[in-house]
């Protein structure tokens, strides 16, 4: 969490400096220094609500992964959504390391334990909120890796891999896609060493998820996912495919009334 304040109490110097440095304009003044100063106050402005807004949520306790650490920020930041006046969110968050080209074996027991244990304690806690039917978490990597392994018993950049999607409102236990049929070589979709031409474009879930979310019409899915119409449509994943259910609205309590976040009714967040 970014501290906005971060003397804790002990007089702001930089403060002052700063409203002076990028406050009020005159007649000479510069367009551009009109705009850079009105986008520095409105930034840090918005940082310091982000900031109130999530120290209104209890502190989730600390996971010393570095997954579990960046699910924490998520799950406050999940918490806070009616103090930030947001009826739908998108959070991404991300980890390395998976690029084994040597004892894939012993890298992938440990980075999956990080994963497994970092998703379950994420799940407990929007479970415990009452807010499980209301997340989907979609996971996947760049790129997949060679079926066959290299010299060093590890695996090399390759092309089709697979995802996985979590939630709720997921209708789970499935695998969605047609699982090749062939992975020798002479496999039509093998174009060496295991590398296989995907059957399902990336966009595909997200085709899916993006429906569930609420976005119906074709122009705004298009808006979203640009490269949509590359893919013929029975290739990608439709809502009833993946989802047994509508996303619902959720209500948090948000106490914060010395801070500069405030709670915004339901009724007035189609404003925002």
């Amino acid at each position: 969490t970014f501290d906005p304040s971060p003397l804790g109490g002990v007089t702001d110097i930089v403060r002052p400096k700063f409203n002076l440095m990028n406050g009020e304009h005159g007649s000479d003044s510069s367009m551009y220094g009109q705009v850079w100063s009105s986008s520095l106050h409105n930034s840090i402005t918005s940082t310091e609500e982000l900031f109130h807004a999530q120290e209104s949520v209890p502190e989730p306790s600390s996971l010393t992964s570095q997954i579990g650490e960046q699910l924490n920020m998520v799950t406050k930041m999940i918490k806070s959504n009616e103090c930030r006046g947001s009826e739908r969110d998108l959070f991404y968050i991300e980890t390395g390391a998976f690029d084994h080209h040597s004892d894939l074996l012993v890298g992938l027991e440990e980075q999956f334990s990080d994963l497994n244990q970092g998703l379950s304690d994420f799940t407990t806690r929007l479970k415990d909120a009452g807010l499980w039917d209301n997340v989907v978490i979609m996971v996947s990597s760049d790129f997949g890796r060679t079926l066959t392994a290299n010299s060093k018993k590890g695996s090399d950049h390759a092309w089709s891999g697979n995802s996985f999607i979590m939630g709720g409102s997921v209708a789970g236990g499935k695998i969605l896609g047609e699982y090749p049929s062939n992975l020798t070589d002479n496999s039509p979709l093998n174009v060496g060493r295991g590398r296989l031409i995907p059957a399902m474009p990336f966009e595909a879930p997200w085709n899916a998820a993006i429906e569930w979310l609420g976005v119906t019409s074709a122009e705004n899915i298009n808006t979203i996912l640009p490269n949509l119409k590359s893919f013929p449509s029975e290739t990608l994943l439709q809502k009833d495919d993946v989802f047994v259910g509508d996303v619902q609205s959720n209500q948090v309590n948000c106490q914060s009334s010395d801070k500069i976040a405030s709670c915004i009714p339901k009724n007035d967040l189609s404003d925002i």
